[in-house]
Order: C-alpha cells, then sequence, then structure tokens
C-alpha cells in the first residue's frame, strides 16, 4: 500500500509540474507554451470579490504559477532532505568506463597514431590500412623519447569525426598522427599528417605514391618524418634504423595484419580466426619472428580467457610460439610479452619475471610488457611493485577494450598487499567493464570478507553461486600455476570467510561466513 501511494504521488508530482510551470509562463509572458494550455485559461478569473476577500478580481493564472513555485520549491526541498541512496552494491549491467579528466601530459614529447582511412571503396581493405597504422604506432613505441598511446585505445575513433584536439585531450597527448590509404593493384597511395593537437597546428604532412613492394620503405619514411618532426635530436637514430627491416613477402604480411585484426576483436571466434591467418603466414614464412610473436599473443590469450583453465594444450602452444619468437629476434619486445605471459601461467614464475622485465627494458611504451610485467610481478609476491606497472599500462591504452586485464590484476596486487580497500574499488570497476567475467565478483567478494562487511559479501556469494558456479568451482579445485601456494591458500581462506567452499567437489554456500 506504501508503495503504491508512493508511486501515485510521483506520478501526480510530475505531472502537476509540468501544468503549473506551464502556467507560471503563461502567466508570466501571456503566451502559452501550448495551445490548449491557452485555451483552457483563457479569460478564467475568480469573481469580482469572491468569498468576500478580494476587493478587486484576481487572475486564476497568478495563484496558479505561485502554487506550482511552492510545489517546486517544496520538491526540492524533499529530496535535499532524503537520505542519499545507498550505493549498489551487485552490477547488474556494464557501465562503460569514460574517460571524466583529461589525463595529464607526460614530460616527453607524446603522440597517438589514429587509424588510416581506407579510400579504396573497399571494407574487405580495412585490414590492410589498419595495418599501416599499426606497424607506424609499434615503430614509433621503440622510441624511448617519445610516449605513444596503444594501439587498442587510438583506434576507438576509428570511423568517427574527430575534434583533434579534444584527442589530444582525451588521450592526454601533444600531437596526433594521421592519414588515408588508397590502394589500387599494386600502387599505393599514402598519405600522413601530425597535427600538434592542442592548438590543431599541421606540424608535418606528406604523400607517397609507391607500388606494394615499397611499403615497408614507406613506413619507414614515415616514421623517421614524425620523429624528426617532434623531436630533431631523434632524426639521426631513427635513420640509423631505417631499412633494417627484412623485407619478407607482401602476402605473409597481409596474412600477418589480417590475423591481428581478428584478435584485437577479443572474442572466442574472432580468436580462431586471427589463429588460422597467422598459420597461413607462418607456412609462408617459417622464421618470422614477428608472426611467432603474434600466434603466441593468441595461443596464451585463448588459453586464459576463451578455454577452461585444465585445458592446457593452447597455453603450451603459445610458449612454443613464444621460445622460437624470442629465439629469433632476442630484441623484440613484442615477442617476450607473450612469452613470458605463457611462462607464468605455467607456473615458472622466475624465468617468466625475467623475460617481462627484458621486454619492458626494450620498449617502456609497450602496453602489454607492462601489463604483463605488473602481473608476473604480483604473482610473484612484490606485488606492490606491480601497481605503477599495472598503472603506466592503463595510463599507456585509456581506451582500449582489453584494460579489465590490468584492472584485473590491480585487484590481485593490492589483495596481496592486504589494502583491501583498493581492492575492494578496482573489483567494482572491473564488474563495471566486464559483468559476465567472475573475476570482479570474485575480488569484491574477498575484500568485503577480509573488511569484515559480511552481508554485502554473501550477497557477493549469491550472485557468484548463481551465476558463476562453474567458473567458481573450477578455481577452487585445483590452483591455477600462477598463484604460489600460499597466496593460493590464503585467497581460499578468503574467498571461505564470504561465503563460498568446495565440498566434495562441489560449490557450497556458508550459512555462517567467517
Amino acid at each position: 500500500m506504501q508503495h503504491a501511494l508512493k508511486r501515485i504521488w510521483h506520478v501526480a508530482r510530475e505531472h502537476l509540474t509540468h501544468w503549473i510551470v506551464a502556467g507560471a509562463i503563461l502567466a508570466a509572458t501571456g503566451a502559452a507554451p501550448e495551445h490548449w494550455l491557452a485555451d483552457l485559461f483563457h479569460d478564467v478569473h475568480l469573481p469580482t470579490d469572491g468569498l468576500h476577500l478580494w476587493a478587486a478580481g484576481i487572475d486564476l493564472r497568478l495563484a496558479l504559477a505561485g502554487l506550482g513555485l511552492a510545489l517546486i520549491a517544496g520538491d526540492i526541498a524533499w529530496r535535499r532532505a532524503r537520505p542519499a541512496a545507498a550505493p549498489v552494491s551487485i552490477p547488474t549491467a556494464a557501465v562503460p568506463e569514460a574517460i571524466t579528466h583529461a589525463p595529464p601530459l607526460p614530460d616527453k614529447p607524446s603522440i597517438a597514431v589514429l587509424p588510416f582511412d581506407n579510400m579504396s571503396g573497399d571494407p574487405e581493405q580495412e585490414y590492410f590500412s589498419d595495418g599501416i597504422a599499426e606497424d607506424i604506432t609499434t615503430e614509433l613505441s621503440r622510441n624511448r623519447w617519445l610516449f605513444v598511446i596503444a594501439r587498442n585505445s587510438s583506434f576507438t575513433y576509428k570511423g568517427r569525426a574527430v575534434d583533434l584536439k579534444q584527442v589530444g585531450r582525451e588521450l592526454g597527448v601533444r600531437y596526433v598522427l594521421e592519414g588515408s590509404v588508397r590502394r589500387a593493384g599494386n600502387r599505393l597511395r599514402i598519405t600522413a599528417q601530425l597535427i600538434e593537437a592542442e592548438i590543431g597546428t599541421h606540424v608535418w604532412a606528406d604523400r607517397y605514391d609507391r607500388t606494394m613492394d615499397d611499403m615497408f620503405a614507406v613506413q619507414d619514411e614515415i616514421t623517421e618524418a614524425v620523429v624528426a618532426a617532434i623531436e630533431p635530436a631523434m632524426a639521426n637514430v631513427e635513420r640509423q634504423r631505417a631499412g633494417s627491416k627484412a623485407p619478407g613477402s607482401l602476402g605473409t604480411w597481409e596474412l600477418y595484419q589480417r590475423g591481428l585484426w581478428h584478435f584485437y576483436k577479443f572474442t572466442a571466434e574472432e580468436n580462431l580466426r586471427a589463429f588460422e591467418f597467422l598459420e597461413q603466414a607462418r607456412s609462408l614464412d617459417p622464421d618470422n619472428a614477428s608472426i611467432h610473436a603474434a600466434l603466441a599473443l593468441v595461443c596464451v590469450n585463448r588459453g586464459w580467457q576463451f578455454i577452461p583453465r585444465s585445458d592446457e594444450t593452447w597455453i603450451g602452444l603459445g610458449l612454443e610460439h613464444g621460445r622460437v619468437a624470442v629465439a629469433l629476434d632476442p630484441l623484440d619486445a613484442n615477442a617476450r610479452v607473450p612469452y613470458s605471459n605463457a611462462l607464468i601461467l605455467r607456473g615458472q614464475h622466475e624465468a617468466a619475471l625475467r623475460e617481462s622485465t627484458q621486454a619492458v627494458a626494450l620498449n617502456p611504451n609497450n602496453t602489454m610488457a607492462q601489463g604483463v610485467h605488473g602481473a608476473i610481478l604480483a604473482y610473484s609476491q612484490r606485488p606492490a611493485e606491480a601497481i605503477p606497472h599495472l598503472d603506466l599500462a592503463l595510463r599507456l591504452n585509456p581506451l582500449d577494450p582489453y584494460r579489465f586485464v590490468w584492472v584485473h590484476v590491480s585487484c590481485t596486487a593490492f589483495y596481496f598487499m592486504g589494502d583491501y580497500e583498493s581492492c575492494l574499488r578496482s573489483g567494482q570497476d572491473l564488474c563495471r567493464l566486464q559483468p559476465n567475467l567472475v573475476h570482479g565478483y570474485r575480488a569484491v567478494l574477498v575484500s568485503l570478507a577480509e573488511l569484515g562487511r559480511t552481508v554485502e559479501a554473501r550477497q557477493y556469494a549469491d550472485v557468484i553461486f548463481t551465476k558463476f558456479n562453474r567458473e567458481m568451482t573450477a578455481f577452487l579445485a585445483v590452483r591455477y600455476p600462477e598463484f604460489r601456494a600460499d597466496d593460493y591458500d590464503a585467497y581460499r581462506a578468503s574467498l571461505a570467510k564470504g561465503g563460498l567452499v568446495l565440498r566434495d567437489g562441489v560449490l557450497t554456500r556458508v550459512s555462517e561466513p567467517g
């Protein structure tokens, strides 16, 4: 009954406010915002000396306006006086994460490479223009003197008419590189321009008419020109590096880029398509380190995210491709990152840490290198050292759809540090980012349990039991290799404190957790 009365009051309040505000406008201006209101109140007056209280006629509309103002003022006072609504403790839908404030500009020159426009008129050539922009991003990121936004954040602007000043503010960079690609048979026309985003000034622009055989040289030319425009002192380094890449075959490059194009869609189906294209590329060029590194990335990601962790086939395959990639090109951070990730997922902490340390040293701008290094530090009982690397991974790639991985690892690091408040906040963020993954709910549950907030913890235990029963059963059944034994035991104890245990292989809710 109380709920029904409250509902009637809310509806009446909204309609009365609408009518009375309209009446106030009519009384003040003589013009009605809606014609029916004018007809309704036309020539409506209180009678002279009505109720013997007035000596002159008073327009009823003035009384209507006063009542409206009183109602609105009372409504505002009621809203302010009532207690604030309690925060929603169990997320039920994804809330897209947006950049609510501009990241500060780094101390060194900073740049984002936007996806190049495909001017060929063929949607199937999207991977080609994307691949050129991604290659330029990769080459620029090798320069320690630059701060380079990762590919996944830059590519969120794909297909949108963007204000480059806004892009600079949202990504926290001084420069933005944009361009276009037109392909006709074996001919290429590539344009590129470098903009100082804050003031919208063109720093450099050029056009390249080449054949497909010259594509690698064009990428080097663009990279060298951009770096030279940003910082003349870098030009000499870039000139020495230009042309050092093995030319390879164009067919291999296209298959390689097509594989990465599918990988970055981050679904199980696209992950398999990525593997198929990369396998074709490997068959054409079996000694190409970049292809093996990409295969390692795809395989490790599939083994971690898309199949049960009990099946280590894909992680093992990723480990082998990573080992080959590092042997073929020891100076490529992109080779060491998936290799180190495979190692930690196999529980080889020391070897993983050696590889990830070298990856960060080779390319500090590599988001995956920073994030994976942070993860390995967290699981190697050095969680406090992990946080700066995880924060940098998030900063390098602020719009990355894959950023939930670094938030997930941050939760784990905070838990291992005993910073349960930070773990709770990160876990809640993770629930919003990925409401259909157990990881965020699990982090919130253990945090609430350790903070003594058992009622809220039990709510999350109920959600996990109902929605993620299979995933939590698998987690509790066998220790994941990246967890050290004592860390895993502590985590299981926190889950039990929060109300979830495994009994005879069955996930069970504890009636009185703690």
